[in-house]
C-alpha cells in the first residue's frame, strides 16, 4: 500500500500499514477515544478494514473499550458488520473475554445467535478461548449452549479441550468451596462433588434438547 505523503488529509489518514492497519484501528484497539475523534473529524473512515476485513469497531470490541465502541457506532460503524471471515464485533469481544463489551454490544442490539462463515457464534468463541466471564454474560443474555456450528460442534465441544471451569460455566456449575459445603460438603450423605455435578448437568442439557 502506498505511503505517499501527497493527497488530501482524508485520503492519507486511511492509509494502512503492510497489514492494512490504519491509525484509527490502532487508536480503537487502545481505546484512545480522543485520538479516534480527532481522526474521524479529519476523515478517518470507520468502515475501512485491514487485510482481513477487521475494521475499527472490531478492534475496539477486541480491546473491550466501551467508550470507543460507542464513539464508532455514533460515527456510523456497522454494529453487526463482519470481517472477511464473517466475524462481527460481538464475536471479537467474546473471544477476547471482554464481558463488559459483550454486554454493551448486546444492549445496542447485537444478535447473540449470529455465526461467522463457519457458523461459530459468540458463545463458541468465548468457550474456545476459555473466557468464563464472557460465557456467563452470553448465557445470561440467552445464548444456547447446544447450538452447533456448521459441522455440528456446540459450545461444549469448544470447551472440552480447555479448563474445567469453562465447562462448569457453560453448565452453570459452581466450583466455590462454600457452595459445595452448603450442598453437603461431599460427605457420606452429601453431594458427590463437581464430577457428579458435571455429569448431571450434561445429562440435563441433553434432555432439554430431546
Amino acid at each position: 500500500m502506498s505511503r505517499s505523503t501527497s493527497g488530501s488529509p482524508d485520503s492519507r489518514i486511511n492509509v494502512g500499514d503492510r497489514d492494512g492497519i490504519t491509525p484509527l484501528h490502532k487508536a480503537a484497539y487502545a481505546g484512545n477515544v480522543r485520538v479516534m475523534e480527532a481522526l474521524i473529524r479529519i476523515g478517518a473512515d470507520v468502515r475501512v478494514g485491514d487485510e482481513n476485513g477487521k475494521n475499527a469497531l472490531h478492534y475496539a470490541a477486541d480491546g473491550g473499550h466501551i467508550e470507543a465502541i460507542d464513539t464508532l457506532i455514533r460515527a456510523g460503524a456497522d454494529l453487526m458488520g463482519g470481517d472477511s471471515h464473517g466475524k462481527n464485533p460481538l464475536h471479537y469481544a467474546a473471544a477476547s473475554g471482554k464481558a463488559e463489551a459483550v454486554e454493551f454490544l448486546i444492549s445496542l442490539g447485537s444478535d447473540i445467535s449470529v455465526g461467522d462463515k463457519n457458523g461459530k457464534n459468540p458463545l463458541h468463541y468465548a468457550a474456545e478461548s476459555g473466557k468464563v466471564v464472557a460465557i456467563k454474560a452470553l448465557i445470561d443474555a440467552g445464548a444456547d449452549i447446544m447450538v452447533g456450528d456448521s459441522i455440528g460442534q456446540n459450545a461444549l465441544h469448544y470447551a472440552a479441550s480447555g479448563d474445567e471451569n469453562v465447562m462448569n460455566a457453560l453448565l452453570g456449575i459452581s466450583t466455590e468451596t462454600d457452595d459445595l459445603a452448603a450442598a453437603g460438603g461431599g460427605g457420606a450423605g452429601g453431594a458427590a462433588g463437581p464430577d457428579a455435578d458435571l455429569a448431571g448437568a450434561l445429562a440435563s442439557a441433553d434432555a432439554d434438547h430431546l
